[in-house]
């Protein structure tokens, strides 16, 4: 039973009465005043680190703490915080605080969060080692996949490259690789004349081929 059905059903006043005492108090001086849900979700966290056992009302019946929304999304991917953060530019604080209840994001904010990170568990990822410029594919796979042996890879570079000046890893999606893919077809199917052929547009050089391949005129 979780924590929220325990109030619902009208049982925080049992669960109360079958609180440790010491527990209780040291609680209440720290965090009263505070909800009926606050209140219990940290005694079972206390519970569970001074007895090494989940906190049970009558018949036995464990009192689970829910796991924050935040949590959960971040579980899709079976990815840590730092990296979650690092992947959808959210900062770590913010994620702790969400974690820890402090801050609650819109409900449509989650609900979007969700929808990409469920979007991005299908996605098939690729990992990129880049090497003095040159850049290699390494190998394929889910982001849980490929988040985990861009760490592995990462920790490798950074033993040959401790500044991560020449020597680095990154993932990006497949249709990003694709993408690149083709753009360097086409462009060593260029010839020397179109190559060294520029536009300027909005004070920026462009090779005029690829822009204009880029940005067709209807």
């Amino acid at each position: 039973m979780n924590i929220s059905e325990v109030i619902k059903k009208g049982y925080y006043d049992a669960a109360v009465n079958l609180m440790d005492d010491e527990l209780r108090e040291e609680i209440h001086a720290e965090f009263a005043p505070c909800t009926d849900e606050e209140f219990l979700t940290e005694y079972c966290k206390r519970h569970a680190e001074k007895f090494g056992e989940e906190f049970t009302i009558d018949g036995g019946e464990i009192v689970k703490i829910e796991e924050p929304r935040s949590a959960q999304i971040r579980g899709i991917l079976g990815i840590s915080r730092a990296e979650f953060g690092r992947r959808y530019n959210i900062p770590i604080r913010t994620l702790e605080d969400w974690d820890a209840g402090k801050k609650n994001p819109p409900e449509y904010v989650m609900a979007m969060l969700e929808r990409i990170v469920r979007e991005d568990k299908d996605m098939l990822y690729v990992l990129i080692l880049s090497t003095r410029g040159h850049e290699e594919i390494q190998t394929i796979g889910t982001l849980e996949e490929m988040t985990k042996r861009e760490d592995a890879l990462r920790k490798e570079c950074r033993r040959v490259d401790p500044d991560g000046t020449e020597i680095d890893c990154y993932l990006i999606s497949e249709a990003e690789a694709k993408k690149r893919y083709e753009a360097s077809v086409f462009y060593d199917s260029l010839t020397k004349e179109q190559k060294e052929e520029t536009i300027i547009v909005d004070g920026k050089k462009y090779i005029k081929a690829i822009y204009e391949k880029n940005h067709p005129v209807d």
